[in-house]
């Protein structure tokens, strides 16, 4: 045996395959490209073999396959020695060639007979196309639920927006009324057991009214449909009219409120001046109403994180540890007793927590039971280009004897107001001739649009037209558009309940130059009225008009290109 190891590639004792026999060359060829081409063949199954082998390590046999490429390799092997024979007669090699070979086809054969059972459990490929297709048509179901579902949940949100508005609609409508004769009947009378029956059913009304823009409030959140507008705003300003504003509540209670500014502040900042004043005198409120006495302080200042912070500071009843874990749920407050001596639908803090997050920012809380409690308001700070750090001096206790923020201004100017409510258009021109203008009135859209037309015609414009938006016959909307094809340029206000996000817009690029929101109120209807019949020339109100165009434009552009992609 070492002898033949010794000699495996001596051929001196061995003669060329074309010296053993009558060869002739057609015949000898044969052989030789016969044998080549068998080994490419060979050569390149195995290949494919294994490189599936390599790719698919999640195929169960792949010890087969790299032995059935193997025994293809050698078969091949072989062939090519065969070949090479015909002229350098490695006959040694070849025989050990077939010997390994034969060895390897063996294990191959042992191999192939030990996962013969498992290979026959395997799918045929009719039950492989059937189980492709099952999971086809399975997957072709799941889409279709998924659309079906997202389709219901879209169906279910515009009927819960459109549920939103029209209950946003008739609650305030009837509250506008009540309020606005309450109003009515305190200038007339001048009984002071008289006023002060009043006085009762309107500060009842206004608490029920608040309940109501809570419970509105926190479903427009929960439904995504609560505006957050960013826009510049002085911040000396905004805190000196707050201040102003619950001066007045704490008053009444016999408390003192006061504002100081800690460290210097941002002049101007961006915001969403509405929905920060609601939290603000959310908080404010609710020190007031919890404080039996003492004082009652708004600080403002800069964090230590660089955010404008608002703290709200009391003297009042103070909340416990395990109390605080329930004031931001809806619907809830410190205990039972708490509602039951204070009275409140626990709602506020809850809508304040959710509208400052909105905001960007969020609300803490320290308090001690017997002492007082202090919620603080953090903003990120959105600073204006022009905006500077002021130190504004703080604001004290306000004189209400001298104040004059509702002071009600004096009109003189023609005005058309459309309503479908005959209290709601008594209650409107009522507020508006007391401020000196002279009203004109309508009861639906159709008869809005006559009368408008009409005055044009004969050359008595009204400076101003209110206009409801729900209303039958003709509705607000479709109202102005009928106007401002008529070519009537006269301001617009939209007379609404303010429910859904993206009312506002909807109003201004519809024909709106303005908005005012259900109930109504006498010194907000007529300073609107005021700014747009004297304070805002023509040449200003088409600039605003232009801006607004092309900003809706941009907008219907943007959202066109998103719908195509």
């Amino acid at each position: 045996m070492s002898e033949y190891f010794s000699k495996l590639f001596d051929t001196s004792d061995f003669p060329a395959r074309w010296h053993c026999g009558n060869w002739s060359d057609f015949l000898g060829w044969l052989h030789i490209l016969s044998d080549l081409a068998t080994f490419s063949a060979y050569f390149a199954i195995p290949a494919v073999l294994f490189y599936f082998a390599r790719k698919r390590n999640d195929f169960p046999f792949t010890s087969l396959v790299w032995l059935f490429g193997a025994f293809i390799l050698a078969c091949g092997t072989v062939h090519l020695v065969d070949a090479i024979i015909f002229w350098y007669p490695i006959y040694r090699i070849g025989g050990m060639m077939k010997f390994v070979m034969a060895i390897i086809s063996w294990v191959t054969i042992i191999t192939l007979i030990r996962y013969i059972p498992s290979i026959m459990h395997l799918p045929s490929m009719a039950a492989t196309n059937d189980r492709l297709k099952l999971e086809i048509i399975q997957r072709e179901q799941t889409e279709q639920r998924l659309k079906e579902s997202e389709a219901s949940a879209l169906a279910a949100s515009k009927a819960k927006s459109a549920f939103l508005a029209n209950m946003s609609h008739e609650i305030r409508t009837p509250m506008a009324a009540m309020l606005g004769y309450a109003d009515v009947l305190l200038d007339h009378l001048k009984d002071p057991d008289n006023r002060n029956c009043v006085l009762v059913i309107k500060q009842n009304g206004q608490h029920l009214l608040e309940l109501i823009n809570d419970i509105l409030d926190l479903s427009r959140i929960e439904a995504g449909k609560l505006d957050v507008e960013i826009e510049p705003i002085s911040l000396v300003q905004f805190v000196s009219n707050l201040h102003s504003q619950m001066c007045v509540r704490s008053q009444e209670k016999g408390l003192s409120f006061d504002v100081k500014f800690a460290s210097e502040i941002p002049d101007r900042i961006r915001t969403d001046s509405t929905r920060l004043r609601q939290v603000l005198i959310n908080l404010i409120g609710n020190a007031i109403k919890f404080t039996e006495k003492g004082r009652v302080q708004l600080a403002v200042y800069m964090s230590q994180t660089n955010e404008l912070a608002f703290s709200v500071r009391d003297t009042g009843i103070g909340i416990s540890q395990e109390q605080q874990k329930r004031l931001f749920k809806p619907f809830s407050q410190g205990d039972s007793s708490v509602t039951r001596t204070y009275g409140g639908s626990g709602l506020g803090l809850d809508i304040s927590n959710r509208l400052t997050r909105m905001l960007g920012g969020s609300i803490s809380i320290e308090s001690k039971l017997g002492v007082g409690s202090t919620f603080t308001v953090t903003i990120p700070i959105l600073s204006t280009d022009d905006s500077s750090l002021v130190k504004p001096p703080s604001f004290g206790k306000l004189d209400l004897a001298v104040n004059e923020t509702h002071k009600i201004q004096h009109l003189a100017c023609r005005i058309l107001v459309v309503d479908d409510r005959r209290d709601i258009r008594h209650i409107s021109q009522h507020f508006l001739e007391k401020a000196g203008a002279k009203v004109t009135t309508a009861e639906n859209g159709r008869q809005g649009i006559d009368v408008a037309i009409a005055a044009r015609d004969k050359c008595e414009p009204f400076d101003l037209v209110v206009m409801d938006i729900q209303m039958p016959i003709v509705d607000g909307m479709e109202a102005v558009a009928a106007l401002r094809l008529e070519g009537i340029d006269w301001p617009i206000i939209a007379l609404t309940a303010d429910a859904m996000k993206g009312d506002r817009d909807k109003y201004l690029n519809g024909g709106c130059d303005d908005y005012l929101s259900k109930p109504i109120d006498q010194g907000k209807l007529v300073s609107i009225a005021v700014k747009y019949t004297r304070d805002i020339s023509k040449k200003e109100l088409n600039r605003l008009r232009t801006e607004r165009a092309k900003k809706f434009q941009t907008t219907l552009r943007s959202e066109t290109s998103e719908a195509r992609q």
